[in-house]
């Protein structure tokens, strides 16, 4: 049995979840191999720690207050970035909006070259 099949049945072998053939490959293997020993070892410290775990009770208005936070955090959300009305800022239509209006104000106020003939030209009567 090699190392990567041994690590993937470590969990368990320390359940004692296993045939008794592959229990024994393993109890072999972990005689002649220091980093699988290891590795069963700190898993082992893993499940220990695990096991003694204890429950945390919540307070009783411990759900209602939650809630009522999240809420708020989705009022903030909700009003920041946005127009008195309630619409929401899209920055990309209006940077749009913005150059097509510009093009066409530069087009519509730069002076051609006929019209500054005329311009330069006096009346003739």
């Amino acid at each position: 049995m090699n190392c990567h099949e041994v690590k993937k049945m470590l969990s368990d072998y320390l359940d004692l979840q296993l045939p008794q053939e592959q229990y024994s490959e393993i109890c072999l293997h972990l005689e002649s191999c220091i980093p699988c020993t290891q590795e069963m070892r700190r898993l082992k410290a893993a499940w220990e720690v695990l096991g003694q775990w204890q429950e945390v009770n919540p307070s009783l208005h411990f759900k209602q207050r939650f809630w009522e936070k999240i809420s708020e955090l989705e009022k903030q959300k909700a009003s920041k970035g946005s127009i008195s009305w309630g619409w929401r800022i899209s920055w990309v239509p209006v940077g749009s909006m913005a150059a097509v209006l510009l093009v066409i104000l530069t087009w519509f106020f730069w002076p051609s070259a006929e019209r500054e003939a005329q311009v330069s030209q006096p009346e003739q009567n």
